[in-house]
Formats: structure tokens, C-alpha cells, sequence
């Protein structure tokens, strides 16, 4: 497969958006804040891998940049 045929393959997949980098904070235990980084389509699916990575029960904060620089 092509890279342009892999991509909206894709696309097709994700209802054409693509994904985004998330960036953010957990905090575990009494331990000082880690930084964090995924990507993903939004933001309930960023949130979902970082309780797959780190698992439940931790503090964090998670956000895309371009999203927060957007008025509301």
C-alpha cells in the first residue's frame, strides 16, 4: 500500500480527522508532576491512553495547544 493509500485508509477510519498532540501533567502518588505527551484524536481518547499507560487512580491534566488558544 502507498503512503497516500495507508493514509485515507485512515482518515476513512477516524471520520477524516487527524490526530493531535495532547500535552499535560500527572502526578503520582506524592511524587513532583511528569510531564506527559500523546496523540490522539481527541480529547476523551488522550485521557483513556494515559490511564492505559500510567493507570487508574493518578492525577493529570491533559490538553492539545492549538484547542486552548482557541476563543470559545
Amino acid at each position: 500500500m502507498r503512503d497516500d493509500e495507508i493514509h485515507d485508509a485512515w482518515a476513512h477510519a477516524h471520520d477524516g480527522t487527524r490526530p493531535k498532540e495532547y500535552v499535560g501533567i500527572i502526578w503520582i502518588h506524592d511524587a513532583p508532576g511528569v510531564r506527559i505527551r500523546v496523540t490522539a484524536h481527541d480529547a476523551k481518547e488522550a485521557g483513556a491512553m494515559v490511564v492505559r499507560e500510567y493507570g487508574e487512580g493518578h492525577v493529570y491534566t491533559i490538553w492539545n495547544e492549538d484547542d486552548r488558544n482557541r476563543p470559545r
